[in-house]
């Protein structure tokens, strides 16, 4: 994207121009400054928060991630600033510059401080020009933007789309060739990780691309990106915050909560009833053969990004441990990843047993509590105690958690907490203890948190009263936030706010002292009786905990070729300013997010293709925030599979009407396999099969067959007999959208045998969404332009909708007859059918189109080009200049030009009124509002200085009256507009002004 300015110069006195020269070199030296401090301030950031940052602007602006991701490879490497700190330039024979890592180029640009610093602007810049010129240049197959093939263009485009690419140059850079040989390479990033899934895009005949390029079909096979899949296929959801598992009392009526972000691209209809083909959440309960479901329905819609949490209310009936399932549904179909958890339910009573309440005790003493527990299984439980200090009225004052240290097992057992009395009491009077009880087994947990939606209920709470009566003198001290420990002249009271510290009289120097926090020390005096203090305590605002709810991952024994999930949950406390990055030790595994800012979620998962077979294999997880850094440990033990047979891809969306090429592979440990019998079955109310090509180096079909549904591979005879291979492409023809949903084409069937037996094998399938024929948006219309002082007003008539609801209307401008050389100018929402430019112009035609953008980032054709010359009169020096204005008309004529007007002079206070800039812009004077002062300066070879509502004015230093003969003669605004007195500037710049009364007709004439 290009864009220039033009700006006005004038001669001004040589003091001034001294003064500003000073001010100018000032300015610089403090700005290199600051890009220097902020270039040491920037080093390049992690693989993983580049490969993030790639996808989130990729797919913010509806370009496949792999596509953005190889092309920041090509240019820059992934690197914002060289070895030494400083940013990545690469200079041009045209005196032009590339800037950072997508290597934007410095012409017209006034952010170039902010592309040379900020890798992040760096990177969405980029995106947004790759954008444009995917709308700009011309079309490949139906322009649907999830093929990758299609981009082939745009790629070419963002070098340069001439023929110094052309791939038939032999002298080209074929810059779009080099970008697509990158994203088929497997590269790894510092973060042991694959920078992209490597993809081999097909490309078109050389042959078949004109000069310039014109529309060609879409090169096969099609490969598909990542904008209706993964994360933002349809229908999709993952989990937010959730229990991993909880403690539960039985016979008793208690809620799990989840919650559900809406990650994929469709709105959550609210449901009534969990059949009416609205969203809502089914909870799968079971123990053993016993299975409960339980619904959570959807009560308001959800849109792409949105969360909801789904509260299920609860009862189970006997004791032991319950399996949790929670799956989304869509009417009846469930999509959207299986989350698991459990619970463990218990049979237990508890029998108060405290009776040392009857007593009076002084601030300090320790209170006894006693309660006893029952056990009724042979379940083991730790306890944990929470004792709240409240007022008589029942106002809390302190709170805290007590550990008995006793577990349970099966019997009876008594409770023995204490409390101090003291803390939280600054006066004598009545008080209430209330207890509440909660029992940890293993590692399930129903101690309450913040941080989670597990809220296990309050399985025993009473409270007590006693009274407090205390004769003693000292302080009752207090902090904000509490629990800060109490220093007095140096030495540790053992004591934590709030709390009573008894004392005699004197002078005391009090230190309150938090982890987190800044020391508070004061000076105190004590007299006779109980003095109350309280104090704020200051965070300290760098502080970051991070708290890994697991700190290891053990998944078990899996067969290669198949990858579990399990989710951990993080807590910050504290602020966290920076970007959080994830890494790993081993390329097997797998984290999303890779990056983060504050409480979040993780999915991991093991990445088979890196895994040895038969091995137990161990690596960490690291979480990083700059301050703080944990470790994971993951361990994993992989099982031998004689032979796993799989689809390629093994998800994918295609539209109505297109091919997909299936490829069957297999994958075998053994030698030999002497046959393979398949039978491949496919949905035939959405797929054709229009051929079946194998593969002539591996193995031989003797016997194929085909009924509805089904493709039969009979006696397959081998000669590779180990290591991976394709065996056969099935060519399908997608006919009918799924409606939303997913289809399978998938191994019905597999058997592989070695020497006459039959080998133990793993099936994996292909998951495939059809959606509905893509529709452009239709192309504008009723394109249209108008001449405006310095400005050119664009419109046009609604776009017809495509597939999908047009969101924007993109405006480019050119100084040829050619789209592809044209610049993006701005763009309108919301069904916005006009756009003014303001420029700069230079004094020669521009070409202008508009192109409709639907909510996919789909692209209409483009408009007819509009040719148009703007009227630009500013910093010109035209010989004469004459201005012709009609009261009541609203338009001016310009040297015999007519210029509409947004208003009409019209005539106040016996002198006629315009809006400043139609006297002012034409005779080339630069305008200049003070709107502290309210007033107007004026500059060409006069400078003229007018206030709102005041009737003098300043010519050259000059004080002048406006109109000395009617001192009601001022400048006002009208409307957000200023009006000023017409024939006063026009004669104050030398201008000579004739009134034709009949006509109503004022006539101004400037000579330079």
């Amino acid at each position: 994207m290009r864009a220039k300015s033009e700006v006005s110069t004038f001669k001004f006195k040589r003091v001034v121009l001294v003064i500003l020269s000073i001010i100018l070199v000032s300015v610089f030296v403090v700005e290199s400054e600051a890009v220097f401090n902020a270039v040491l301030q920037n080093p390049n950031s992690s693989d993983t928060v580049i490969r993030a940052k790639l996808r989130e602007m990729a797919l913010k602006y509806n370009i496949p991630s792999v596509i953005l991701m190889g092309i920041a490879y090509t240019e820059s490497g992934w690197k914002q600033f060289d070895a030494n700190g400083n940013p990545v330039i690469h200079y041009n024979l045209s005196g032009s510059f590339d800037i950072g890592i997508m290597q934007i180029n410095s012409v017209g640009r006034s952010d170039i401080d902010k592309l040379k610093s900020d890798i992040f602007y760096n990177i969405e810049i980029g995106a947004k020009i790759l954008d444009n010129k995917w709308k700009i240049t011309p079309g490949i197959g139906d322009r649907d933007r999830n093929v990758l093939e299609n981009w082939y263009y745009a790629i070419w485009a963002y070098n340069g789309f001439s023929y110094i690419n052309h791939p038939l140059n032999p002298q080209g850079k074929h810059y779009q060739d080099r970008v697509l040989d990158n994203i088929s390479k497997l590269i790894f990033g510092g973060d042991t990780q694959p920078l992209w899934t490597p993809v081999q895009i097909s490309r078109p005949d050389p042959n078949s691309i004109l000069n310039p390029p014109d529309w060609i079909p879409t090169p096969t096979p099609y490969h598909y990106g990542d904008l209706y899949t993964g994360i933002y296929e349809g229908d999709n959801a993952r989990l937010l915050a959730g229990p991993e598992s909880s403690i539960v009392l039985v016979n008793s009526d208690f809620s799990i909560s989840f919650e559900i972000q809406n990650v994929g691209t469709t709105i959550w209809k609210n449901s009534v009833f969990s059949k009416d083909g609205g969203h809502h959440a089914v909870l799968k309960i079971s123990k053993g053969s016993n299975l409960k479901l339980v619904n959570a329905l959807l009560y308001s819609p959800v849109q792409p990004g949105g969360n909801n949490v789904f509260t299920f209310k609860i009862s189970v009936a006997t004791e032991g441990q319950y399996l949790l399932n929670l799956q989304m549904y869509n009417g009846d179909n469930p999509f959207g990843p299986s989350i698991q958890a459990s619970l463990f339910a218990y049979n237990l009573n508890i029998e108060d047993l405290s009776g040392a309440f009857d007593n009076q005790f002084k601030i300090g003493d320790i209170v006894p509590i006693k309660f006893k527990l029952n056990s009724i299984g042979g379940i083991s439980f730790s306890s944990l105690v929470q004792i709240t200090l409240k007022d008589a009225a029942g106002n809390p004052l302190y709170s805290t958690f007590v550990d008995p240290d006793l577990t349970l097992n099966g019997a009876t057992e008594e409770i023995t907490a204490q409390s101090i009395a003291g803390i939280g009491i600054a006066s004598n009077g009545q008080y209430k203890l209330n207890l509440k009880l909660f029992l940890q087994n293993g590692p399930m947990q129903a101690f309450p948190s913040e941080d989670t939606t597990c809220l296990s209920p309050v399985f025993k709470e009473f409270e007590k009263d006693f009274v407090i009566d205390d004769q003693r003198s000292g302080l009752f001290v207090d902090s904000n936030p509490q629990g800060a420990n109490i220093f007095i002249n140096g030495v540790d009271t053992k004591l934590i706010t709030p709390s009573f510290v008894a004392l005699d009289s004197g002078n005391y120097t009090v230190t309150l002292s938090k982890a987190g926090f800044i020391n508070n020390n004061f000076q105190c005096t004590v007299q006779s009786g109980i003095q109350t203090i309280s104090k704020d305590l200051i965070a300290i605002s760098d502080q970051v905990n991070l708290n890994l709810l697991s700190q290891s991952l053990d998944f078990g024994e899996i067969y290669t070729g198949i990858s579990p999930f399990k989710n951990i949950s993080l807590q910050f406390d504290g602020s966290l300013d920076e970007v959080g990055v994830v890494g790993t030790s081993s390329k097997w595994i797998s984290v999303y997010p890779l990056s983060f800012t504050g409480s979040t979620t993780f999915t991991v998962s093991i990445d088979s293709r890196w895994l040895d077979e038969g091995k137990t294999l161990t690596g960490t997880i690291t979480f990083d925030t700059g301050t703080v850094k944990k470790t994971v440990s993951t361990n994993v033990t992989t099982l031998l599979s004689s032979v796993v047979f799989s689809l390629v891809p093994n998800k994918a969306t295609v539209r109505e009407g297109e091919n997909i090429f299936i490829d069957a592979l297999v994958k075998s440990s053994i030698n030999p396999i002497n046959r393979l019998d398949l039978v491949l079955s496919y949905d035939p109310a959405f797929f054709d099969v229009n051929s079946i090509a194998p593969d002539n180096l591996n193995f031989t079909m003797n016997n194929i067959s085909q009924d509805r549904g089904f493709i039969y591979f009979d006696g397959m005879s081998i000669s590779s007999n180990s290591g991976e291979f394709r065996i056969f492409t099935v060519k399908f023809n997608a006919f009918k959208n799924t409606s939303g949903i997913k289809t399978l084409i998938n191994f019905n069937d597999a058997k592989a045998f070695s020497n006459g037996e039959e080998q133990k094998n793993l099936k994996f399938g292909s998951e495939i969404q059809i959606l509905e024929k893509l529709k452009l948006p239709g192309k504008v219309t009723n394109f249209s332009t108008e001449d405006l002082i310095g400005k050119i007003k664009l419109t046009w008539a609604m776009a017809e909708t495509g597939s999908y609801e047009v969101l924007e209307y993109d405006i480019f401008r050119g100084k040829i007859d050619a789209l592809s050389d044209a610049i993006y100018i701005g763009s309108t929402v919301n069904n916005v059918f006009s756009f003014t430019d303001t420029g700069p112009f230079e004094r020669i035609p521009y070409y202008y189109w508009v192109i409709a953008t639907d909510s996919m980032g789909n692209s209409s054709e483009p408009s007819e080009p509009v040719k148009i010359q703007p009227i630009v009169f500013s910093n010109t020096f035209l010989k004469t200049v004459k201005l012709e204005f009609y009261i009541g008309k609203s338009y001016v004529y310009i040297n015999g030009i007519i210029m509409k007007m947004e208003v009409a002079p019209f005539i106040k206070d016996g002198r006629t009124f315009v809006p400043v800039r139609y006297v002012a812009e034409p005779f080339g004077a630069q305008v200049i509002w003070n709107g502290t002062e309210r007033k107007v300066t004026l500059i060409h070879k006069k400078l003229i200085e007018l206030w709102i509502g005041n009737s003098q004015a300043i010519v050259d230093s000059i004080p002048v009256y406006i109109d000395p003969q009617n001192l009601d003669v001022v400048p006002f605004i009208m409307e957000g507009r200023t009006f000023l007195p017409l024939r006063f500037v026009s004669e104050a710049f030398g201008a000579a002004v004739n009134w034709d009364s009949i006509t109503k007709k004022v006539t101004i004439e400037y000579k330079n």
